[in-house]
């Protein structure tokens, strides 16, 4: 067992270099309200449309979510064509050449050349994850897969970034000052 020292230096390898203030909380409370009202969205939609694959919705919106707008459009401009990368190749050598573990190995690295030629630096691993997924879930069905993948990618971003949106709208109202520095999009 670590020692406590040790304990400690894994933490502050984690955390932040911020202090939790007011404003800081009222961020981090103000991001809880956005995922929750995004989720809550999606996971009714999909539920009335009795739809498959919200939890690519879910996890898109939560992913999305980020202090700043622009940072939101950033990170889900960068989802969707990940997405697309990842998705369209594990639909296409899963499709002609199945889905067990060479024909895997081989669509991570059509993945990885095709996320190169394209320059999708911030995308590559969630390109990779995408081409993975497509290929393991729905029991072989790599078209469904993709599908609801890509589906549910796509309406997530753009629930969140709406949700966003009229979040902004009332910090404006209300006069809250966002309180996390400007950095680019993170990749999840």
């Amino acid at each position: 067992m670590p020692d406590p020292p040790e304990k400690l230096a894994f933490l502050r390898s984690v955390q932040a270099r911020r202090a939790t203030t007011r404003q800081t909380f009222r961020t981090a409370l103000l991001f809880a309200i956005q995922v929750v009202i995004s989720s809550a969205l999606l996971l009714w939609g999909y539920h009335l449309a009795h739809a498959n694959g919200a939890i690519w919705a879910v996890a898109s919106a939560i992913l999305v979510v980020q202090p700043r707008i622009e940072q939101a459009l950033s990170t889900s401009a960068v989802r969707i064509a990940a997405n697309i990368v990842g998705g369209v190749m594990g639909f296409a050598i899963g499709e002609f050449f199945g889905t067990g573990p060479i024909p895997l190995l081989t669509a991570i690295t059509a993945t990885v050349i095709i996320a190169e030629l394209l320059r999708l630096d911030l995308g590559l691993r969630t390109a990779c994850v995408a081409t993975v997924i497509v290929m393991t879930t729905s029991e072989g069905h790599v078209a469904t897969s993709s599908i609801e993948r890509h589906c549910g990618v796509l309406i997530g971003c753009l629930v969140a970034v709406m949700v966003q949106m009229l979040a902004e709208a009332l910090r404006r109202i209300l006069g809250w000052k966002n309180s996390r520095p400007k950095s680019s999009a993170v990749e999840d």
